[in-house]
Formats: structure tokens, sequence, C-alpha cells
């Protein structure tokens, strides 16, 4: 599933989530490819991979780094795999 995240009143970012197992849960977000995360629960992941891209973010400010922007979707995409 991806799920956009709000990171701060002006920023949000998709997360795509793929279920490996029954109680293993990866995250990722396509705009910002360094953060990820995972979890026992959808939850959790989604969590985890949140704080990454926050820290990502931080870090790409930090550095002087380009921040990515996405475009705003209304749509909430299903991924099997």
């Amino acid at each position: 599933m991806i799920w956009r995240v709000i990171i701060s009143p002006l920023m949000s970012y998709s997360i795509l989530v793929r279920q490996r197992t029954p109680y293993h849960f990866v995250g990722s977000c396509p705009s910002v490819p360094e953060a990820q995360g995972e979890g026992k629960t959808f939850d959790e992941c989604l969590g985890n991979t949140r704080q990454s891209v926050e820290r990502c973010l931080e870090e790409r400010r930090k550095n002087g780094k380009e921040i990515p922007e996405e475009e705003p979707s209304p749509h909430v995409m299903l991924v099997y795999s």
C-alpha cells in the first residue's frame, strides 16, 4: 500500500509498505530513497519509515542537499507483492 504521510504542514511524502511475512513489514519512500523502515506490524513500519524520512530530510538540510517535493495526490494506490 502507498500512504501519504504529513512531515510538516508544508510537506508530505508517499510511503510504500510491503508485507514480507505475516509479521514483517518493510517501508520505503520513493522520493527519499535512502529512507527505509520496517516493523512487526503495519503501523510500526509506517511510523519507523516516517521517522526515517524525517531524519533523512534533516540530514539533507544540514548538508545543503536538495529537498525533494512531491505533487499532491488524493489517491491511495494498493500494491500487492
